[in-house]
């Protein structure tokens, strides 16, 4: 069964329609840019029923180059996520969220407890689903996946990686304009600090996001990347105003977008 939405309602909303929809044991989310393999699938459901407290599993990410990720990441802390945005912040191993792949997980081929696993490829129990209402929907792009995997922790479930497994996944094929779309991920970030952190600290994020994005502009001018600098500003000034008014910056897009369709009114009298 397809259902078709006669419009963009975020990808939370999106699955819960799903799910009330279903009567599966297990619930697939996997992104219209990712492919799993019905051997994986199957795989991945035995890690489900075999794993004691098992909530959530997900198999490793390859991306079209053939290079392979673990797929997974440690839960958001200040530290981290606005370290990741300071000028050569990407470069430091400890700021990344991801799990690195080491030799030996891979050779082992191990199922192994993490905090939270991407959305682009994860099944999930749908008992454990349904009693947690669903996908937040405060979430219109990005941050859900960290938000269910920490409410499953938080029910005392497992949040797993299974390493034996591949799913291929493009990635960055949510929207054509990567500057608004990076603006999103940040958005979605501040609103997970605000539900598990308290607004201090949401607040401490906004203000560390927004001085990161002004040291990278310089950063980048220095350099000699106009282009770069002025994305980069462009991210830092759609992700302020997504907090500031509330509304995520897709959906904003949507908003102006609608704007400068409507036909102009003329002025005067007539």
């Amino acid at each position: 069964m397809v259902i078709a939405n006669d419009r963009n309602l975020g990808f939370a909303r999106a699955v819960n329609l799903g799910l009330a929809a279903c009567s599966s044991e297990h619930v697939l989310l996997l992104n219209p840019d990712a492919e799993l393999g019905q051997a994986a699938l199957a795989s991945m459901r035995a890690v489900l029923r075999e794993q004691t407290g098992a909530a959530i599993v997900a198999p490793l990410l390859r991306d079209p180059e053939g290079v392979t990720q673990s797929g997974a990441g440690r839960f958001a802390t200040l530290t981290r996520r606005v370290g990741l945005c300071l000028p050569l912040g990407g470069r430091v191993p400890y700021f990344r969220p991801q799990y690195r792949l080491l030799p030996d997980l891979l050779t082992a081929g191990r199922v192994i407890d993490v905090d939270y696993v991407f959305g682009a490829a994860m099944l999930v129990d749908r008992a454990f689903l349904a009693a947690a209402g669903g996908l937040d929907e405060r979430f219109f792009l990005f941050a859900e996946d960290e938000d269910i995997c920490r409410q499953a922790r938080v029910a005392g479930r497992r949040v797993l990686l299974h390493t034996r497994v591949v799913a291929r996944h493009i990635g960055g094929a949510s929207c054509a304009d990567e500057t608004r779309m990076e603006a999103q991920r940040l958005y979605s970030t501040y609103l997970l600090f605000g539900k598990w952190r308290g607004q201090r600290a949401a607040r401490a994020y906004h203000a560390g996001i927004v001085c990161a994005s002004q040291l990278r502009v310089v950063a980048a001018r220095a350099e000699r990347r106009p282009e770069a600098a002025a994305a980069i500003g462009r991210m830092g000034r759609l992700f302020d105003d997504a907090v500031r008014s509330g509304v995520d910056p897709l959906l904003a897009k949507r908003a102006d977008a609608a704007a400068e369709a409507r036909p102009a009114r003329r002025g005067g009298k007539s």
